[in-house]
């Protein structure tokens, strides 16, 4: 038993496909052509994903592992899992999410997968082992991704009844998303300052995303939105001033590379002189 790769109807091996009349189907035959086994890839998963959106989640699991099959790629291991957790097979699920983790324990994503479902089953401390792990997985997180899992591990503790250690790591979230508005407000005033006016709204709204209570970003996205419906007239001003303040910033900036690299010629040539001096030094005392 196969799929047809032209209509995704399951076929007897040798068989004619009867929805589409594709001729003697062979799960094993080889099409001849690389093109030909990219395609079906391509296929298989874009299938997968049209029954997983339509909610027909047995379909889309027998796609992704012919996708597997064909792709050899252990992440599609993570579609599977997912669309278990889906129609509630969780045993399925832990099956594949063991076999994801044995294989890869260093993506956060894969380690969250797991920490997610044994949260859900109840399994609160395990759970906290694997957020804990998604904590400390040596890459370079968001702090807003780092807030979710201090949240993640709070709620974990909250439900075994340790509300100190759930208060403790709902602190550490806040923490983490203060972090992120810190960086982005820096980055919405730079695009202010220079006049680019609607990259600087963009990021006041991300900050208002994660920090709705921000009086700061409400009144400069405020100040933004005032600008960008004033006189045209009005608005080439602001603009040939912020370029002006921009072009300040550039000059200041280069001014002070220029200044940092003749301290360091400096300190060279201060170090050189020192050698010299203590060579010479040495050679008087050996005469």
């Amino acid at each position: 038993m196969g799929i047809c790769p032209n209509c995704g109807s399951w076929v007897d091996e040798g068989d004619i496909c009867m929805s589409c009349g594709g001729g003697n189907y062979s799960s094993n035959s080889e099409t001849g052509s690389n093109r030909n086994v990219r395609e079906d890839e391509e296929y298989y998963l874009r299938k997968a994903e049209e029954y997983s959106i339509n909610g027909k989640h047995l379909e889309a699991i027998e796609f992704y592992k012919s996708a597997q099959s064909y792709l050899n790629n252990n992440f599609i291991m993570f579609d599977i899992a997912k669309e278990y957790e889906t129609i509630g097979d969780y045993d399925t699920a832990m099956e594949y999410w063991d076999r994801l983790c044995a294989w890869n324990d260093v993506n956060v994503y894969i380690v969250l997968g797991k920490a997610d479902l044994l949260y859900r089953l109840g399994r609160y401390e395990e759970a906290v082992t694997f957020y804990k792990k998604a904590l400390n997985v040596p890459t370079n997180h968001s702090p807003v991704l780092r807030s979710n899992i201090n949240i993640a591990i709070s709620n974990s503790y909250n439900a075994m009844g340790k509300y100190d250690m759930g208060d403790s790591y709902r602190e550490n979230s806040k923490k983490e998303i203060n972090t992120f508005v810190y960086e982005k407000m820096k980055i919405a005033d730079r695009h202010m300052f220079r006049g680019d006016l609607d990259s600087a709204k963009m990021f006041y709204n991300i900050v208002l995303e994660n920090d709705p209570n921000n009086l700061l970003a409400k009144r400069k996205l405020k100040q933004c939105e005032r600008i960008c419906n004033m006189d045209p007239k009005m608005q080439e001003k602001l603009k040939k001033e912020a370029s002006e303040r921009k072009k300040l910033e550039e000059k200041r900036i280069e001014d002070q590379k220029r200044r940092a690299k003749r301290e360091q010629e400096r300190l060279k040539r201060k170090k050189k002189r020192m050698v010299r001096r203590n060579w010479e030094c040495e050679k008087i005392l050996l005469v």
